[in-house]
């Protein structure tokens, strides 16, 4: 396997990682229309504060 091909083994690994959990992916759902503020990303999704902001500090290491 050539590097270039681990390299975006790795990647797409760590994208399912990161959208493999539904509350994420009720979250990005959420963000589709633009960003939002944690107390409303939380008040819409049903999920707590804290939870918010665990999940999207994964997916903000997931971006860089």
């Amino acid at each position: 396997m050539t590097r270039t091909g681990k390299t975006q083994e790795v990647f797409k690994a760590r994208v399912f990682e990161a959208f493999s959990d539904p509350a994420r992916l009720r979250i990005i759902n959420f963000l589709r229309d633009g960003g939002k503020c944690v107390s409303e990303i939380a008040e819409k999704t049903g999920i707590l504060q804290p939870s918010v902001s665990r999940h999207l500090k994964i997916l903000k290491e997931w971006n860089s």
